[in-house]
């Protein structure tokens, strides 16, 4: 059965997730493998990404030759030259589709604010602070020379925390609503 599908993974520096999704949204398949899709993380990423995204078409009944597109935020995608081992990542027999590769951050950014100006913090594995002009200029913590192995997940538990402690305004309203809604 040749079904078309398009890929979204979000390449993380602890997991590796692949959605498989038909050309109007459905999910075909679902992965969730608790191994990094960055090289910086792990010495395997190009096997587990993959075999991840092997398997998770797989489970969807979907051929490699049927894919559209695949979109691929992965972590420590930071420089022009890291595209040579990202591309690796998604070189799988038969995957010939156009191939969209980011960091992670970017496409967290793009769920998050549908890649409108603002601002997101990562607080996942490693940390990274992106934000997007209004000029569409991406600008990130790293751009300043910085980084702190939790500046971001300390954001995010100072929030929390914050909000916990009763220290919420009226202008963190909508933020409230949203982290008990998650």
């Amino acid at each position: 059965m040749n079904i078309p599908a398009v890929i979204g993974i979000e390449g993380g520096g602890t997991h590796t997730r692949v959605l498989v999704c038909d050309l109007e949204g459905h999910q075909l398949a679902y992965l969730d493998n608790p191994r990094a899709a960055s090289v910086y993380k792990d010495s395997n990423a190009v096997h587990n990404v993959r075999n991840s995204i092997a398997e998770a078409l797989m489970i969807a009944n979907v051929r490699p030759e049927d894919v559209r597109c695949v979109a691929a935020g992965i972590a420590g995608y930071d420089n022009p030259e890291d595209l040579a081992w990202v591309s690796e990542l998604t070189a799988l027999p038969g995957l010939h589709c156009p191939k969209l590769h980011m960091n992670d951050a970017v496409a967290a950014h793009a769920g998050a604010l549908r890649a409108r100006p603002g601002i997101v913090a990562i607080s996942g594995t490693g940390s990274i602070i992106l934000g997007i002009t209004e000029s569409r200029e991406h600008i990130r913590n790293y751009d300043f020379h910085h980084y702190a192995f939790s500046a971001a997940r300390f954001l995010a538990y100072d929030a929390v925390y914050e909000v916990l402690a009763g220290h919420a305004g009226a202008s963190n309203e909508a933020l409230v609503v949203s982290m008990l809604r998650h």
